[in-house]
């Protein structure tokens, strides 16, 4: 199996330093990630230090040590991803570059998981009836960071998790509201509460995209 990890997650694991839990929950060693080219480009900018700590930074930096690069293309299903669109709650979304990148990988990398936490590309995807053949193939195939979390809880224990995310929760909206603003005696039937909350939401604006069972084969 290989996991296709959005830029996103990974500067997420790297600001709650979970690299290490992350790979156990997926049983995965770094030869079974694909990373996006973008993140390259993104490290050698001095402009990521506005958003990023340098320690933040150096840990992205080594952990795609060894990563190989997602360079698979198909300048036919680029057009359709570059022009779908979609409205949610009155806004019009789209899809990004990255996320139009993972979704094509899925035609020649054909037992993938993306992970990912662009749920404005989810939707684009499952609601753009010009993306229902590359819709279908991604079908299944998507591990949401919520998901990834409860993997974690569940697999490596709510104290850690939440030792790691509760502190820095801050950094990202929806773990701010699923650990109760680091809040320290938040229960853990809570925070699942509002990770699932999260999870339900984007199942039913981008229905079959995301993993039935996230754990499964």
């Amino acid at each position: 199996m290989l996991w296709l990890l959005d830029s996103d997650v990974i500067w997420k694991l790297a600001q709650f330093e979970l690299f290490a839990e992350a790979l156990v929950v997926l049983d995965a060693e770094k030869k079974d990630l694909r990373c996006l080219p973008e993140l390259g480009f993104q490290l050698r900018r001095d402009s990521i230090y506005k958003k990023h700590t340098i320690e933040v930074v150096e840990r992205v930096r080594q952990f795609i040590k060894g990563i190989k690069v997602i360079n698979n293309a198909d300048p036919d299903e680029q057009v359709i991803l570059q022009n779908a669109e979609a409205t949610y709650q009155n806004r019009v979304e789209r899809i990004d570059g990255g996320e139009q990148t993972l979704f094509i990988a899925t035609k020649v990398l054909t037992v993938s998981i993306i992970v990912t936490h662009d749920k404005k590309a989810l939707r684009t995807l499952a609601n753009d009836s010009s993306c229902t053949g590359i819709y279908e193939r991604v079908k299944g195939r998507v591990l949401c960071f919520e998901q990834l979390v409860i993997m974690m809880i569940d697999q490596i224990g709510y104290k850690k998790i939440q030792s790691k995310i509760g502190p820095r929760c801050e950094y990202d909206d929806a773990m701010r509201v699923c650990f109760a603003n680091g809040k320290p005696d938040f229960a853990e039937s809570d925070c699942k509460t509002w990770l699932n909350d999260y999870i339900n939401k984007l199942v039913s604006a981008a229905p079959g995209l995301v993993r039935s069972d996230p754990a499964g084969p």
